[in-house]
């Protein structure tokens, strides 16, 4: 039986003829409600790719469920009743609805709006929409590994661009002139990535596989998986691997470089298509590395955080309008939607950089104990403030953390 079967049921004279409503009522105040709408879906926003006829759906979310009611007031004491509800509608907070299908449950009023007839002195249409209440109780407090995930979805677009790479690339048949343009275009991206990198021309691996693929294009060519592990092994190999710690926020802006100096051909030509294999398989290499180093970079506050997210996003953002391939195109706004959300994690846990006004304070030992309660900070406020003489500053302020 449907809980509408349950409510009581009328029939109303209106301007429009007699209908048959259902009472219900909102924080316990009633109303009859003629016709009853629902909404809800998806939030989807669908971007073109650039120079193309083509286009791709990312799904931002779960849109709110509403509920909307034409509703009346009869009676002597139809005005009294719209002052109440008015006043219910207005009034902040969840209160219950009693909806004639979806039953009881709490929710807020949003719009609501009421027409009158001069010619019907007891009679009140209207309509109102609610939007229902989540209950904090029944909501997962589950946290989500955000680290892991963006981790994870760079391992997935390294994996998923060398496999498309080993799919569609084949030298197997092609005519001279276009294997030498292959040639040519890898070479080129060797080329950017040990200009690039200069830090790892020290390091024997990464000289070694370097020098290796360079002699050996053209065979190494032949078999599409080894010539993929080689590329991608050049942009994901780093010093760390061989000898511990090191500057990860270096390897990121080193990817974010070579991000922006690969483009991508067209492939309206058979030598054209060969090339922007290669050059697709290295932008999501690039892009994969610099989302894994920014997982493994150390920030001292948010403003290195916030420099960190405006430098992602404008590299990935010249990479999505670079690409043709919807893949491509999806893995690279995954890869960014879920750095983005990382560093936004970590900048909430983060100290702000602040301006500390000095008023009569003259050296750095002063401020740095004034603002911190101690002295062991006196280096961090010197190398910020790029203090030339700790013991006689001039400057009306300073910048500090804030915790």
């Amino acid at each position: 039986m449907a809980y509408v079967d349950n409510l009581q049921k009328v029939k109303i004279e209106t301007v429009n003829g007699v209908v048959e409503c259902v009472g219900c009522s909102y924080n316990g105040i009633p109303f009859f409600v003629e016709e009853d709408e629902s909404s809800g879906g998806r939030t989807v926003v669908s971007t073109v790719l650039p120079k193309t006829n083509r286009h791709v759906n990312e799904d931002a979310g779960g849109q709110v469920k509403q509920f909307t009611f034409k509703i009346y007031l009869v009676g002597e004491n139809a005005e009294a009743m719209r002052s109440d509800l008015e006043e219910a509608f207005d009034a902040e907070g969840p209160f219950e609805l009693v909806h004639m299908y979806y039953g009881r449950f709490k929710a807020r009023s949003t719009t609501y709006s009421f027409a009158h007839v001069a010619s019907e002195l007891n009679y009140v249409s209207g309509s109102v929409t609610f939007v229902p209440e989540e209950d904090p109780k029944k909501v997962s407090r589950s946290s989500e590994d955000v680290h892991g995930l963006a981790d994870s979805k760079a391992n997935s677009s390294l994996s998923r661009a060398a496999a498309m790479f080993n799919e569609a690339f084949s030298i197997a048949g092609k005519a001279a002139n276009v294997v030498q343009s292959a040639v040519d275009a890898t070479n080129d991206i060797l080329d950017m990535i040990e200009n690039v990198r200069n830090g790892m021309r020290d390091v024997q691996d990464f000289v070694l596989n370097l020098s290796q693929l360079r002699e050996n294009i053209s065979l190494i060519m032949r078999t599409p998986g080894d010539f993929s592990n080689r590329i991608q092994n050049l942009f994901t190999m780093t010093k760390e691997t061989f000898s511990g710690d090191d500057d990860w926020n270096s390897y990121t802006n080193e990817s974010l470089v070579m991000m922006s100096k690969i483009d991508v051909d067209d492939g309206s030509t058979t030598s054209a298509l060969m090339r922007s294999q290669i050059q697709r398989l290295s932008l999501v290499s690039a892009a994969g590395m610099a989302v894994k180093s920014v997982l493994s970079s150390k920030f001292d506050n948010s403003e290195q955080v916030y420099e960190t997210e405006e430098s992602l996003n404008a590299a990935f953002e010249a990479a999505m309008a670079k690409v043709t391939d919807v893949n491509d195109y999806m893995s690279l706004a995954d890869m960014l939607a879920i750095a983005l959300k990382y560093l936004r994690e970590a900048k909430s846990k983060l100290a702000v950089v602040l301006e500390m006004p000095l008023n009569d304070i003259s050296n750095a030992l002063v401020a740095c104990y004034d603002c911190y309660g101690d002295l062991n900070r006196v280096d961090e406020i010197i190398d910020r403030n790029e203090i030339a003489d700790p013991s006689a500053i001039d400057r009306r302020s300073l910048k500090v953390l804030s915790k």
